[in-house]
């Protein structure tokens, strides 16, 4: 069982260099690109600023119904254009489509391509070697990542101590609505091969790891996703419930109750929260933070970037965006790779200009024709049989 929380996409931003400026975050895309050219224009991370950094070459430009949580990836934009590539979705007609050949797909593209054009989007995008040395350096002003990026920020501080990350539920569409993709429930498999004389043994370690792991991250220096024989195991709503009772606890009451062999890092949380914040813990700008406590990355990440999506759906603006299915098909098994590599291919060269945007239409037929049309009538009869 995976939290929900890994799947959003969170704009974060440089909050330091929008204050210098005496600018708002932005909530739209014609924000987005406001800021963003206000970055670059005015050097915030010298004459190599990089407005809104894009991923790592050869990894993914957005999440996919078979791999979910690519860092400084452009799901962001996306989902403002509510374009779900990657996804499998239900059209409007109620059928099932791919999400990377749709309409709103298509016009994503023609605004990541106007954003590289105008040089506020990552102008090594498709080559750049290493995405996160890049904002860890100070140069990048805007990224989109999941809520845990709060556990990286010392590295930046490090570099930059005025460097001051903080995470928003945006950009919205254009009817103010947020639309987060969300991947599956489950990730990771323990398997026992048959035979094993002791297959208990698989259940009784996760159990041991899943009640004992809180202690383990503050006495231990294994990092906690690689115990021997570990499968995460978490309830769906940990980060929601997390936020809710660290902000309880930050204003001088108690959190709700819960079951500590489930939230099984919560009273660690909450005890810890108040040494890494100062009081009054109104005020949660870095230099209130005690960067080098142990759970410091921990609590910042639940506080700046789960905080942000229980926000936005206090305000009722968060549509959850799931694929129909998050499992391959028998034609995939043959296909998939190939098609897989002409979408990465073609979106890549639409964005940074190496094509023109009817590129796209073409793509869509031949995808279409290749396998695609196969794959979606696969996909429809997983729909149709649930």
């Amino acid at each position: 069982m995976q939290v929900e929380a890994d799947g959003y996409v969170l704009m974060w931003i440089r909050q330091d260099w929008l204050d210098a400026l005496h600018l708002k975050a932005p909530t739209t895309i014609e924000e987005l690109e406001t800021v963003a050219k206000a970055f670059v224009d005015h050097n915030m991370g010298g004459e190599d600023t990089i407005g809104i950094v894009g991923p790592t070459v050869n990894d993914r430009l957005y999440n996919t119904f078979l791999s979910i949580n690519h860092v400084n990836n452009l799901d962001g934009i996306f989902q403002a254009y509510q374009s779900y590539p990657g996804f499998w979705i239900q059209g409007e007609d109620g059928n099932v489509v791919y999400g990377s050949i749709t309409a709103e797909t298509r016009a994503a593209l023609v605004e990541l391509n106007k954003m590289y054009q105008d040089g506020y989007l990552d102008q090594e995008l498709g080559v750049r070697k290493d995405a996160d040395e890049a904002w860890k350096s100070g140069r990048v002003g805007i990224l989109f990542s999941p809520w845990w990026h709060g556990y990286n920020v010392r590295d930046g501080i490090a570099n930059d101590p005025a460097m001051e990350w903080k995470a928003y539920a945006a950009p919205l569409a254009a009817d103010g609505q947020w639309y987060p993709k969300l991947g599956g429930v489950g990730s990771s498999y323990c398997v026992v091969r048959k035979g094993y004389e002791h297959p208990e043994a698989a259940i009784l370690l996760n159990n041991y790891l899943r009640v004992n792991e809180g202690k383990f991250q503050e006495e231990m220096t294994l990092d906690a996703g690689y115990y021997p024989g570990r499968v995460v195991i978490t309830p769906l709503d940990e980060n929601s419930v997390s936020v809710r009772a660290l902000r309880a606890v930050m204003k001088g009451g108690e959190a709700d109750a819960f079951d500590p062999a489930n939230y099984k890092l919560l009273e660690s949380d909450m005890s810890a929260v108040t040494e890494c914040l100062k009081a009054p813990y109104d005020d949660m700008g870095i230099e209130n933070w005690d960067i080098g406590h142990t759970v410091f990355g921990r609590v910042y990440s639940l506080l700046m970037g789960s905080a942000a999506v229980e926000d936005a759906a206090a305000a009722g603006i968060v549509n959850k965006i799931y694929s129909v299915t998050y499992t391959q098909t028998e034609t995939m098994e043959e296909k998939w790779t190939s098609l897989e590599k002409k979408e990465n291919d073609i979106f890549l060269k639409i964005i940074i200009g190496e094509e023109l945007i009817d590129a796209f239409d073409t793509f869509v037929e031949e995808w279409k024709a290749e396998g695609g049309d196969a794959i979606t009538a696969e996909v429809q009869a997983i729909v149709d049989n649930k």
